[in-house]
């Protein structure tokens, strides 16, 4: 049994760490933790590391897009 049975990641699920999110953000990774902290960027530790799935991200970005961009 995993001890994750909640996460059931398809084949083509990307993760990013934390330090591949802050290089995407163009901020420090310190930001990120910050921001996973105080905002609703969902993020998993199935491994005791922070990761994001990349579809997440995406949504999370497309939620704070500026209106008439």
């Amino acid at each position: 049994m995993s001890m994750y049975p909640h996460i059931t990641p398809e084949p083509d699920t990307i993760f990013l760490t934390v330090a591949q999110l802050a290089k995407r953000w163009h901020i420090r990774p310190s930001s990120v933790v910050r921001c996973t902290k105080k905002t609703t960027l969902p993020s998993l530790r199935p491994t005791g590391f922070v990761m994001y799935r990349l579809r997440d991200v995406e949504a999370f970005e497309e939620s704070r897009a500026t209106v008439g961009k």
